[in-house]
């Protein structure tokens, strides 16, 4: 290890609102769905992933679709201090370099939380191969000593808690204050004891999960909570998006209507164990043609806000798929809110936003 110990920004306090600094109106402004490019000129492609920080600099690794497929070609990571200017840094990992994944399998959804024990950066991520569901809907996990290094697959299985396996789809991670891991999971049901690729429930049912990690964050130790079964099918549950705000968490999803925009919900609980809420709808019914990828704290010297970042996937042809990024709103009944905007500024020093067109 490089024997670095990176700090982690963590957000406590909780601020949402328009804010009316006219020294941030000169900052680069975010707009949603347009293409976003790169310090090279080139799209960003970080698809479906996830965005930490470490130290002053915020990280933002994802699937690469160049090759303009789902199949596994490489997991890049780009660099930022702002937010908004992004330096591509690496191809973390890649179907050449990783032999260990095959170029004929998904490889999706990449989650990368540090973990200080063991002094990495650990990356789980959905492994799946095309056509069916076969006993391959499986976790990888890999990791790296720094933020956009090479990332070593370590394993690809079946997350198992409590001699329970469960089929691995879209998933979240999170790492509470205390040093606790937890890996969400959205599954399409459990496994059969010598029988892989067969459902105990019979049937394919989505639901989510939430699962304590082992310390060192490579694998689950036990099943904290499990969601209902939501009996209709595009009530069923995925793509998670976590976050914690002021003394609440707060899980965000999406319907499972494969990459069809959808509604977005979600639900609220005092601690990661629950009890969960009912989920609530935020959002138009589409999410703005968009999917949860993941949320971000912003953590200023003035303010905290609280960013929904996804993708606006376009199925027929992935090589178009681009971002939606909102700031997350608080209404008078203290529910949470999004709004369409054209065009808006972040400051991530202040953690201030505004509206600029």
């Amino acid at each position: 290890m490089s024997g670095k110990k990176y700090l982690i920004r963590v957000a406590s306090a909780v601020v949402f609102g328009l804010l009316t600094s006219s020294a941030i109106a000169d900052l680069k402004p975010i707009e949603s769905g347009k293409d976003w490019l790169d310090t090279n000129g080139k799209l960003i492609n970080a698809h479906g992933g996830t965005l930490f920080q470490a130290e002053e600099t915020y990280y933002w690794i994802g699937q690469d679709r160049t090759q303009n497929s789902n199949l596994f070609n490489a997991l890049n990571c780009y660099s930022s201090n702002d937010l908004t200017t992004w330096t591509f840094e690496n191809q973390v990992m890649t179907s050449k370099r990783n032999t260990e994944l095959p170029s004929d399998v998904i490889i999706a959804r990449p989650k990368v939380i540090y973990n200080q024990l063991t002094d990495s950066f650990v990356m789980w991520f959905k492994y799946r191969r095309p056509g069916g569901i076969e006993p391959n809907m499986r976790a990888g996990v890999a990791s790296s000593e720094t933020p956009c290094g090479d990332y070593h697959v370590e394993s690809v299985f079946f997350p198992t808690a409590d001699r329970v396996a469960h089929y691995a789809g879209d998933n979240a991670l999170y790492a509470d204050e205390n040093g606790k891991g937890y890996y969400v999971l959205s599954s399409i049901g459990e496994l059969k004891d010598g029988e892989m690729g067969v459902l105990t429930e019979g049937q394919i049912m989505r639901r989510l999960k939430i699962f304590e990690m082992t310390p060192d964050f490579r694998n689950i130790q036990k099943l904290v909570y499990d969601f209902p079964v939501e009996t209709v099918h595009k009530e069923q549950r995925e793509a998670p998006g976590i976050v914690k705000m002021g003394d609440t968490y707060i899980l965000f999803s999406s319907g499972t209507m494969a990459w069809r925009p959808n509604q977005q919900k979600y639900s609220t609980a005092p601690a990661m164990t629950g009890p969960w809420s009912i989920w609530k709808n935020i959002g138009d019914e589409t999410a703005y043609g968009s999917q949860t990828a993941f949320i971000i704290p912003v953590v200023g010297d003035q303010k905290t806000t609280y960013i929904y970042a996804a993708d606006r996937h376009e199925a027929d042809n992935l090589i178009d798929s681009r971002y939606v990024w909102l700031p997350i709103q608080k209404g008078k009944n203290g529910e949470l809110r999004l709004q369409w905007i054209d065009q808006w500024t972040m400051d991530t020093e202040t953690g201030e936003w505004l509206i600029t067109q």
